[in-house]
């Protein structure tokens, strides 16, 4: 069986969420770590608190491996990892009021968790403890100024999510299911750094400097089946039909 992504099942980095959380409280980064109270949330606060994690721990790893089909049907791996390699792709919401066919984001950390349902509407199997794995990622967003794409022949271009917009999400939980690819993204040196996107934060920062590049461009040939997800059409991506779809027509 061909399975999307594997973490591994150590326990040896624990988090104890609620002292982690005390630990970092004033790190702008987990500010809205359990939510925030004007989510428009689908979950009535009974649902919520039916929610429960074992011993209020996480379970911290380092690396995750992403499985994929390449374009001319072989089978690739691509490992993300928080400090070294934290940037991945995924499609994004056909919902959402964007035409960009895929979304990206910096993996801040990778976690396991046990939990269980014990709420409203809950089923027997609902109310045993199974493992849930999550990334904890900050967004990017791109540059909608910026005219990009095989027409203009310049790169996508992003920048990371302003955390001063009460309208958009800063941080996120991503299900390692969703992730695409890792994505590789290139500072975009020129327009240098800022200090405005974030304030300071030892957890969204791992290099311990207080500021951003403004811009990164994203590197759609880093290889060749990289690139045919941006053009569409790559014969192992059926499972993506409706983004390469979208990809071509940008292509056109």
């Amino acid at each position: 069986m061909f399975n999307r992504y594997s973490i591994s099942k150590s326990q040896r980095d624990s988090v104890i969420l609620p002292r982690w959380l005390h630990e970092h409280r004033r790190d702008p980064a987990i500010k809205r770590f359990l939510g925030r109270q004007d989510d428009d949330d689908p979950f009535t606060e009974e649902e919520e608190d039916g929610l429960q994690i074992y011993e209020d721990c996480l379970y911290r790893h380092r690396v995750l491996r992403v499985n994929y089909t390449t374009y001319d049907m072989r089978r690739e791996q691509d490992l993300i990892n928080p400090r070294t390699h934290p940037d991945v792709v995924v499609h994004s919401d056909a919902l959402a009021d964007d035409d960009d066919p895929f979304w990206y984001a910096r993996v801040l950390d990778i976690f396991r968790a046990k939990v269980r349902y014990k709420g409203p509407g809950a089923m027997r199997v609902m109310s045993q403890w199974q493992d849930v794995n999550f990334l904890w990622v900050r967004w990017f967003e791109r540059d909608t100024s910026y005219m990009a794409g095989f027409s203009h022949r310049r790169l996508p271009c992003l920048q990371f999510v302003d955390a001063d917009d009460p309208d958009s999400n800063t941080f996120g939980f991503i299900d390692p299911y969703d992730v695409v690819r890792a994505s590789y993204l290139m500072p975009a040196f020129a327009h240098g750094v800022t200090e405005d996107l974030l304030e300071p934060s030892k957890l969204a920062r791992r290099d311990g400097s207080d500021d951003d590049w403004c811009y990164y461009y994203v590197c759609i040939w880093v290889d060749r089946d990289m690139y045919m997800r941006y053009l569409g059409g790559g014969v192992g991506h059926r499972s993506t039909w409706d983004a390469t779809q979208a990809s071509r027509q940008h292509a056109e």
